[in-house]
């Protein structure tokens, strides 16, 4: 239980693997866990803030194949996994592409994000800290989450036990 079979490797569960690929297979079955409690939560018509966590790929898997949704993301990886949705509209957040976390970033990001309010957002964690809340580990990326939560009516932060205590 301290490695996790990684492409290429293996890497310590405690450590946050860096490129999208190795984050998207990385405990997997715990997204998926999450993905299924957040079910719960996504109701028809909703607007919804998703970013670009690799727990957010793993709740659009989960969506139901005739829901009708608006997906606001700045997340570019959900855009070949939504073409089969043909009730969701998705709207993909412009501004600098980082390669990292497979998002866009950056001021034209954040002010997109501010021009929508959102019912939900589901919010990808690098770190949940009692004290010190929600931290992410790209600078860029902690801007659009501020953005997408001074937009947003209710937001749901999602993190798995190694995200727990942790101030990335």
């Amino acid at each position: 239980g301290l490695l996790s079979k990684v492409r290429g490797g293996a890497i310590q569960r405690s450590k946050n693997p860096l490129t999208f690929e190795d984050r998207n297979s990385y405990l997997k079955r715990e997204k998926d866990v999450i993905a299924l409690k957040a079910q719960q939560f996504i109701k028809e018509e909703m607007t919804l803030f998703m970013d670009g966590g690799t727990t957010i790929c793993a709740i659009v898997n989960y969506l139901p194949a005739d829901i009708h949704l608006r997906i606001i993301t700045s997340n570019a990886m959900l855009i070949p996994i939504l073409e089969n949705y043909p009730n969701i509209e998705l709207i993909l957040l412009g501004g600098k592409y980082h390669k990292q976390t497979a998002s866009t970033v950056g001021q034209t990001t954040c002010n997109e994000a501010r021009s929508y309010i959102a019912d939900l957002y589901f919010m990808g964690t690098c770190g949940v800290d009692s004290k010190f809340g929600i931290s992410a580990v790209v600078k860029e990326d902690a801007e659009v989450k501020l953005a997408m939560l001074a937009s947003a009516k209710k937001v749901l932060a999602l993190a798995n036990q190694d995200r727990l205590r942790v101030t990335e």
